[in-house]
């Protein structure tokens, strides 16, 4: 199909409200978690069965590759991509700083510089000792997901350009993918070892995600009536398949870590919904992509809360406002005016 063609059915979706639950997702987990929200156990129980994260990776690979294959270059796909996620995280980053310090945490040079150059670069999981006394121990634990992105941001010219000359399909190396995410996911189990730690923050266990993405947006160009209009025909497809693994005890059926069937379906899922009612995004959000904000924004503001002592549902209550607010803020001041810098529009 030519891409003028294709260019006004992908253009308008519901991308940007579907990452923004994903982010309230994960916001609302770590909130009741870190802040005791006892009372609302019960739907964090629930969440479980639909993590965020496994959405960012999938949409992450149906949308970057589009953006690839649209860059006229490499060096303008890397400041595109560049522009998307750092200087929101800078920002992020000196109003988390700005946050401990606030609070009495007075960091010695020697540790602060290797986590400053850290955070700046391409290393945010790395966590100093200097922090581990304020709040739950990392003031912006979820970037390590950052990491992840920023390795799928420079594969995926590497895997591509290495595709086309050898005339691989995208489906060998997504199988590939697959047999490496089970392979490894026994060895990231456990969260004290550092080979743990360290394997967990590689696109090893989660390069499938994003392969799955990639997959769903060819089948979409392809085929696009397997997922136009058919978003609840694929919840109702997931919502069979966990009902199915938790009567039958399957193991791996919620959190960031699914088994391999809950990936594709929640991913199709994704991208159905995506498709469906496309308009519902634009009227709802116009225009405003906050999900970013909310990701990167949540955890320094339930440290905080933690520092202050507010806890509990009022706590939980309070960080999703607060959350909310930075958020949109980072988007009208920081993000989309970054984003106008970049040299074509890769935003669907």
């Amino acid at each position: 199909m030519p891409r003028s063609s294709q260019a006004q059915p992908l253009r308008v979706n519901n991308f940007d409200l579907i990452r923004l639950v994903a982010a309230c997702q994960v916001l609302a987990l770590h909130a009741i978690e870190h802040l005791d929200a006892d009372s609302l156990r019960p739907l964090a129980i629930a969440l479980w069965y639909f993590p965020g994260v496994p959405v960012f990776f999938v949409i992450s690979g149906f949308l970057i590759s589009m953006s690839w294959d649209r860059a006229p270059s490499l060096r303008q796909y890397l400041w595109n991509r560049m522009l998307r996620i750092y200087p929101a995280l800078w920002v992020c980053l000196a109003v988390s700083i700005a946050i401990f310090i606030a609070a009495g945490v007075r960091p010695p040079l020697r540790e602060f510089v290797p986590w400053l150059v850290a955070q700046l670069t391409i290393v945010q999981f790395y966590n100093p000792d200097f922090l581990r006394g304020f709040g739950v121990g990392v003031i912006n634990g979820s970037l390590w997901t950052i990491t992840v992105e920023l390795q799928f941001y420079i594969l995926l010219p590497l895997l591509a350009l290495a595709l086309r000359r050898l005339s691989i399909p995208w489906w060998v190396v997504t199988v590939v993918a697959l047999i490496v995410m089970v392979a490894v996911r026994p060895l990231v189990t456990d969260p004290e070892a550092f080979r743990a730690k360290l394997l967990s923050v590689t696109l090893a266990p989660y390069l499938f995600f994003f392969l799955v993405g990639i997959i769903a947006r060819q089948i979409h160009e392809r085929r696009p009536a397997v997922f136009a209009g058919k978003g609840l025909h694929w919840v109702a497809a997931y919502l069979a398949w966990l009902a199915i693994e938790l009567m039958a005890g399957i193991p791996e059926a919620g959190g960031n870590h699914l088994n391999p069937v809950s990936i594709v379906l929640l991913g199709f899922a994704t991208v159905a919904l995506a498709f469906t009612m496309r308009t519902v995004s634009g009227r709802v959000l116009r225009g405003n992509d906050i999900s970013y904000g909310v990701y990167i924004y949540h955890m320094p503001i339930v440290n905080l809360l933690l520092f202050l002592g507010v806890i509990g549902a009022l706590g939980a209550a309070l960080a999703a406002v607060a959350t909310l607010s930075c958020a949109l803020l980072s988007w009208l001041l920081v993000e989309k005016p970054a984003l106008r810098l970049k040299g074509y529009s890769a935003r669907w």
